[in-house]
């Protein structure tokens, strides 16, 4: 029994340190106020590491209950007949007595001892969280938009760090008409719901306009790139000098997110990236989010003026 809880101990404590980094991580992921997109990423893919249940705890788990309830039967039972029950029951304390009454402490002391372990390899093979309440999230629900916001992340920071870019290219690079549009996420996190606007050069007018929903999410840190249109851009309305907004939204409408936009120039064509976060309540009246509504399948689309 001793060499089974020194073992079991072991292994508890190896697995709490993995779980303690594992809950550092997800606090890094919900604020990544030091995190570069790189260090995101990565994070991403050590958090589906760590979290990762074992077969071994398991097992560890239900050997260590099996033997500690038959030590604590057994124990207990032979106490009960050695003893013959006869504890103290007046002020004359017989030495039996007093050994007795020893013994019976020393097994609830080591039946409290087994069963503390028991609870703690128990919270430890579901994951609990060792720096906050209740479990880790796997790494599904740790990709996921809804889950970050319910856990309170700073939602406008992480789409700021990961936020797309949107390519206008030639296609192919000999022709002077034919153009690709296309969107590029480092990472793919499910449940973006997103619109992007470009507006006309010193005007408020818009000249592109690209929204979807993101949901599927093939593995934990991947990245997505889509191909929305090629066709002739002959007369583009978009140019270096071109502006817009980035707004993203939860499932139930509302904006959790607003970043600004800058068209740049390239040797292949445009390239549309964020260069700064701006403040939600410069939004008072917002239709936007009409282009996503009601949209739960995994789309991207645009409209151009």
């Amino acid at each position: 029994m001793s060499l089974l809880g020194f073992m079991t101990l072991f292994i508890a404590f190896s697995y709490e340190n993995k779980l303690l980094r594992a809950s550092k991580i997800k606090q890094q992921l919900l604020h990544p106020y030091a995190l570069s997109l790189d260090e995101i990423i990565q994070c991403m893919s050590e958090y589906k590491l760590y979290i990762t249940r074992d077969f071994l705890i398991n097992i560890i788990y239900w050997i260590f209950v099996i033997v500690s309830s038959v030590l604590i039967i057994t124990w207990g039972t032979i106490i009960g007949f050695y003893s013959n029950f006869d504890f103290p029951s007046s002020f004359e304390i017989k030495n039996v007595q007093v050994i007795n009454t020893i013994l019976v402490v020393i097994w609830v002391l080591f039946s409290f001892l087994l069963i503390s372990i028991s609870i703690i390899l128990n919270l430890i093979r579901f994951n609990k969280d060792p720096l906050g309440k209740g479990y880790l999230l796997n790494e599904i629900k740790m990709s996921d938009i809804e889950s970050i916001i319910k856990n309170k992340g700073d939602i406008q920071e992480l789409f700021f760090k990961i936020s797309p870019s949107l390519s206008l290219i030639k296609n192919p690079p000999n022709d002077s008409q034919e153009r690709e549009l296309s969107i590029y996420f480092p990472l793919k996190l499910s449940n973006i719901r997103f619109v992007a606007i470009l507006y006309k050069q010193d005007s408020k007018e818009t000249s592109l306009r690209i929204f979807g929903v993101l949901k599927d999410l093939g593995r934990v840190g991947e990245s997505f790139s889509h191909i929305i249109t090629q066709t002739s851009f002959k007369n583009s309305p978009i140019n270096e000098q071109s502006v817009g907004i980035l707004k993203f939204y939860d499932k139930n409408n509302n904006l959790i997110s607003l970043l600004k936009l800058k068209a740049e120039k390239n040797d292949d064509g445009l390239i549309v990236k964020v260069k700064n976060k701006m403040d939600l309540k410069l939004i008072t009246k917002d239709n936007d989010y009409k282009d996503i509504e009601n949209h739960d399948k995994e789309f991207i689309d645009y409209t151009l003026s």
